[in-house]
């Protein structure tokens, strides 16, 4: 086998995962609607699984494959421990053969992994964001290996033990819209079928978090709605999927879904697409913080004998600018102005340098990151030099530091948000530990 996976269970797992898939299909297809959508009565299940297959996402995007890959087996072990064969499951061989496609050179294997999944719902369909033109050749060889299923034999996402013939809601999707304008959004329902009332989520095109609102009945089985018009100024698409629940909030049916949205194309006049709703950020306010005294200090110099200890840095000001790159990932410079508090007068101690964050939690309002910096410059500390002199004098530490940070973004909204910060910096030449406490303004664009 030309891949490795994370220990030796793995290549045994995955021929007994896709061993089961071609099992559970030979036996499913010549099997009534009614019979395969037995397991409904579980959402639960489903719901594992969509969070298994989320999470695999966000691995493969991070370039963990191996974890990515433990993520999507135990998923499929679960439902078919269950007995669970529904879309979710599709689209987790789907990701598997995405997997197996990044780990090696065996595209059979991922060929297999897609005709599992077409073979359990025909209409599945690989991911837009990762499906590049090797991925849609090899999807297409998958699709001519797997016999076409008896009408009405597909599966159903309906949490109800009778399924109703054909769709319970008919929606297509609008393939572009001019930017600045709302998405209208139609939903036609065959029948009651028990549905009370669907659900939009929407989001921007690199946004996380989805926003919710109910689409409006205007009459017997047709409901109507839009993404609002904020949502399609930026960017080159926005997302969305629609959800029919009952009376009690159960899931019905969906038209698209969290892991796999609707994309509807932005159409910009005069300027390029931005891919992202945030290309540059930038954050500004004050600090304060600590560190250890370990210079001279700076008036007294060596008349003074100062042993190493923590000092204060009561006031500094901060800016950083980041750009947006994939993953997750932001890059910029940043400047931090230290006011040096004296008994004669106020000095400025300025340091440069670059900072590399990482945001872990990238949706609204809130957003993680941990932050790598590095940079030129000196930290002053501030140092009462009693009872040996009646002076109070300040150390000063560097030039060179590099460093680690965690911060809290709350956005108010897409561009405008609060930032908290703490940055603690190693420095040398002059070693010392400063720590930095940081609160913010961000904007970004």
């Amino acid at each position: 086998m030309s891949t490795q996976w994370a220990d030796t269970r793995w290549p045994a797992a995955r021929t007994i995962v896709l061993s089961l898939a071609w099992a559970l299909v030979l036996t499913l297809l010549p099997l009534p609607q009614s019979h395969r959508t037995a397991w409904a009565q579980s959402g639960s299940t489903e719901q594992r699984l969509l969070s298994a297959l989320g999470e695999a996402e966000e691995l493969y995007e991070t370039l963990d494959l191996e974890m990515a890959a433990e993520r999507v087996v135990d998923a499929i072990e679960l439902a078919e421990s269950v007995g669970y064969s529904g879309p979710a499951l599709a689209n987790l061989y789907l990701m598997m053969g995405i997997i197996e496609s990044a780990l090696g050179d065996d595209n059979s294997l991922v060929v297999d992994a897609f005709a599992a999944g077409l073979a359990i719902d025909q209409n599945a369909e690989l991911n837009p964001y990762y499906a590049t033109p090797t991925l849609r050749q090899l999807f297409e060889q998958a699709t001519e290996m797997v016999p076409e299923q008896p009408v009405g034999s597909q599966t159903t996402t309906t949490t109800t033990t009778t399924s109703p013939p054909g769709q319970l809601v008919q929606h297509t999707p609008p393939a572009t819209i001019r930017a600045g304008e709302p998405v209208p959004l139609v939903a036609i329902t065959e029948g009651s079928f028990g549905i009370d009332r669907i659900l939009l989520s929407y989001r921007s095109a690199g946004s996380r978090a989805y926003e919710h609102r109910d689409l409006t009945q205007v009459r017997q089985g047709e409901f109507v709605g839009e993404i609002p018009g904020g949502y399609t100024e930026e960017g080159i698409q926005v997302e969305y999927f629609l959800e029919a629940l009952g009376r009690s909030n159960e899931l019905l049916e969906q038209s698209g879904s969290s892991s796999y949205p609707h994309a509807v194309i932005i159409l910009h006049e005069g300027a390029a697409p931005t891919p992202r709703d945030r290309i540059v950020t930038i954050v500004a306010g004050p600090g304060t913080g600590g560190g250890l005294a370990t210079g001279e200090p700076v008036v007294m110099g060596s008349d003074v004998d100062l042993n190493p200890g923590v000092a204060i840095t009561p006031l500094h000001f901060y800016l950083d600018a980041t750009f947006a790159l994939a993953g997750g990932f932001e890059l910029g410079p940043f400047v931090r102005l230290q006011t040096v508090l004296l008994t004669d007068g106020v000095e400025l101690e300025t340091i440069l340098g670059g900072k590399l964050k990482w945001f872990f939690t990238d949706g609204e309002p809130l957003r993680m990151y941990l932050s790598f910096g590095g940079g030129w410059g000196n930290v002053r500390h501030t140092v009462d030099l009693k009872p040996t002199v009646d002076f109070v004098d300040t150390t000063r530490e560097g030039p060179y530091h590099g460093g680690i940070g965690f911060g809290i973004a709350y956005l108010f909204n897409k561009h405008v948000g609060l930032v908290a910060d703490i940055y603690t910096m190693v420095l040398f030449d002059q070693v010392s530990v400063q720590l930095d406490l940081n609160a913010g303004i961000l904007v970004s664009f």
